[in-house]
């Protein structure tokens, strides 16, 4: 089998090349794989039987690896099927037969490595439907909803990763959030580019991520913009009082920027690619998802579950904007490692 010794920053073990299974015969494959932190190399080898079982040998402790198929080995999308957090050298996991066919792969990474990192939506694995696999330990996956066909669709960032343009009315919601419902300490980071930056949209409100629009409601936060606003970073004190606790320097802007924000129990750090532009002390004691219990993406909360349909929420605040690398740490990760997320680089103090 050819190797081929390409890398990827955001991926500390990426699945090289592959052969092709078809979950109807007995196939065996071996994959390449190496390490862009120069750990070595691997074999990862991958079996599949006809009744479906998926099995691995050579894996590195505490590997992700992430399942795909396709109903089309020419022209089919590749969907992330199932995420799984490797304890040892060796695993399986059973395929449901029933409802997927066709043809299937794997891809690897170093994804939940970090036990700071709570929440990793990257996007790379989602092919343009469907649900988007948290790369972590928790599997808090984001669920896509709104109605049936104007889904969030697949985009591309200039880093060459994937990502997704979040239009109206379309969103994404966490509802899983028990690994980051409430934090003393954080470090919440997207990257994101506005459509036409805010001059075709300046009088609307366009949401990021919010977790905080239930009202009145303490200790919730909001990444976004209100009307003729930069974005900000709300949060609501004890009483639901919304604190504008950071402001932006996007007024207008265009193109991909990354955001940081950094809490560490008694500041609010701003970060605006990669570099800090403000600070701000807040007298609250956590941060938490708010009593609605989900974090919405590409939307604005309100009062309601994500389902919609079922209430008159979601119905405002939609992205109008591309999205990627969603990231939530259950730590407040110092300066130097948000600007290796605003470079496309793992933070240097993850194991």
């Amino acid at each position: 089998m050819t190797q081929c010794h390409d890398s990827d920053p955001k991926i500390g073990y990426k699945l090289m090349k592959t052969r092709w299974i078809n979950p109807l015969l007995l196939l065996f494959l071996a994959a390449a794989m190496t390490s862009t932190a120069a750990l070595g190399q691997t074999n990862l080898l991958l079996s599949l039987d006809k009744n479906g079982r998926l099995a691995w040998s050579n894996a590195l402790t505490n590997q992700m690896l992430t399942i795909l198929h396709t109903t089309n080995l020419q022209s089919g999308p590749w969907i992330a099927d199932k995420a799984v957090l490797t304890a040892g050298s060796a695993g399986n996991i059973q395929l449901d037969l029933s409802s997927i066919v066709g043809f299937y792969r794997a891809a690897a990474s170093r994804a939940g490595l970090d036990p700071r990192l709570v929440l990793h939506l990257s996007f790379d694995n989602w092919a343009g439907y469907g649900n988007v696999l948290d790369l972590t330990a928790n599997h808090c996956d984001a669920l896509v909803f709104g109605p049936t066909n104007i889904w969030p669709t697949l985009a591309s960032r200039p880093n060459g990763g994937n990502a997704s343009h979040i239009g109206t009315p379309q969103y994404f919601g966490v509802t899983d959030v028990a690994s980051f419902k409430y934090l003393t300490n954080g470090t919440v980071a997207v990257w994101v580019a506005y459509d036409n930056g805010f001059q075709a949209g300046e009088g609307y409100y366009s949401y990021i991520l919010d977790a905080g629009y239930t009202w009145p409601e303490a200790y919730g936060w909001t990444l976004g913009h209100d009307p003729y606003q930069s974005t900000y970073w709300y949060t609501y004190d004890y009483n639901g009082t919304r604190l504008h606790s950071l402001v932006f320097p996007d007024w207008k802007l265009t193109g991909w920027h990354h955001y940081g924000v950094t809490w560490d129990g008694t500041n609010f750090v701003g970060y605006f690619d990669g570099s800090a532009f403000a600070t701000n002390s807040q007298t609250i004691p956590l941060l938490q998802i708010d009593s609605a219990g989900w974090l919405a993406i590409g939307t604005m909360q309100h009062d309601g579950t994500p389902q919609p349909g079922d209430d008159p929420y979601p119905n405002a605040g939609w992205l109008n904007g591309t999205l990627d690398e969603v990231r939530i740490y259950n730590t407040a990760l110092p300066a130097e490692e948000l600007q290796r997320l605003a470079n496309n680089q793992e933070p240097v103090s993850a194991p």
